[in-house]
């Protein structure tokens, strides 16, 4: 492996063969989903990576350091001598409180931001959501600089949303920065949104509605691709695309591969999206078991984002098929034991708690 210089050299002649030129590469949340997948997907093609998360796990072929957002001095250290900061890490679940979110996704960007400016980074690369635009509106077609009337409807988008702006607003010449916006990340290895839809399979997945509505998705691995390209494209520097499969599909299509995957009976038909969602209102006021709002909004309104930005400037192609992911994901699934072990495997959104001794460590 070549040694890398701390500044990422011109590849413009380099993309569609991004492991030609390699860097070192630190991922936040590396020891998560999505920060799992993309330290793998960057240790595959060649590059150094370091991993930060806040316990023991580790990445097979990955340095391991632990660190937490709550303190950008860890965060500085560990990207030490990196060419690249790839954020992974933050809260993921709509059901955390609006301050663990604040804290976790908005204070704790803004921290790595600080951290790696610190250790003379030159690229920062962000992953944030497609629930950046999440409303009641139908997203047909939605390129990367169309939001809703009002904003995104959830805390979590707000939050990220906000995470986004401080991440280009921080890009210079020297430090230069890149957001990622995948939509509904699926894929083996899901701790966050699976084992809610294993828990529901058993009745039958709600499509609140009749399913006939487009779905957002993106593999896990499709977005690890995706990062590799981010790393270097000199063009990528300030902006924000949308990673998603190659597939437009059908909810009721989906949710029966993920119900197939699960050996689970067949997603089942709903009222309308409508009344599902005053429902799912009371129940999050009543912070009740069952689908909230967002849940009801991400399955049963049309979503399909345009992939030109990602495909004109990155060069990125989904490498991997929904059939493919599917095979992989129900493989999984098996060797997890099955659907009641992945439900029982989720992992319990941020409370303002939970978040209290990191608030309280990051004022002493």
């Amino acid at each position: 492996m070549r040694e890398a210089t701390g500044a990422i050299p011109a590849v413009a002649e380099m993309r569609g063969t991004p492991q030609g030129l390699l860097v070192r590469v630190l991922v936040l949340g590396g020891s998560g989903f999505v920060g799992g997948a993309i330290a793998r997907g960057l240790l595959a093609e060649g590059h150094e990576v370091r991993v930060l998360s806040r316990g023991p796990q580790a990445v097979e072929g990955a340095d391991a350091m632990q660190g937490d957002l709550a303190d950008p001095r860890s965060l500085a250290a560990a990207a030490e001598r990196c060419d690249v900061v790839v954020h992974a890490a933050g809260e993921a679940s709509h059901r955390a409180s609006a301050k663990a979110l604040g804290w976790i996704n908005v204070a704790g960007t803004e921290n790595a931001l600080k951290g790696a400016r610190h250790a003379s980074v030159r690229r920062f690369v962000y992953i944030s959501c497609t629930d950046v635009s999440l409303s009641v509106e139908p997203r047909v077609g939605w390129n990367e600089d169309r939001f809703p009337r009002g904003g995104p409807i959830s805390e979590l988008g707000r939050s990220k949303l906000r995470a986004e702006e401080a991440v280009i607003g921080a890009g210079t010449t020297e430090f230069e920065t890149v957001v990622l916006r995948p939509a509904q990340v699926w894929g083996p290895g899901d701790t966050s949104t699976l084992p809610g839809w294993a828990a529901e399979s058993a009745m039958g997945i709600p499509l609140f509605g009749a399913g006939t509505n487009l779905i957002g998705t993106t593999y896990v691995d499709n977005l690890g691709a995706a990062v590799v390209f981010a790393l270097q494209t000199p063009e990528a520097a300030g902006a924000v695309f949308h990673i998603v499969d190659a597939e437009m599909t059908l909810a009721r299509d989906f949710f029966g591969d993920i119900a197939e995957s699960l050996n689970a009976p067949a997603p089942r038909k709903g009222l309308s999206w409508r009344v599902e969602y005053a429902r799912a209102q009371v129940r999050r006021r009543l912070r009740q078991a069952g689908p909230w709002p967002t849940d009801v909004l991400r399955r049963a309104r049309s979503a399909s984002f345009d992939q030109l930005r990602a495909r004109d400037v990155l060069g990125y192609e989904p490498k991997v098929s929904q059939a493919d992911g599917m095979k992989a994901l129900a493989a999984w699934i098996e060797a997890q034991g099955g659907a009641k072990a992945v439900a029982s495997a989720g992992r319990a959104p941020a409370t303002d708690e939970s978040v209290a001794d990191q608030i309280s460590a990051a004022y002493e």
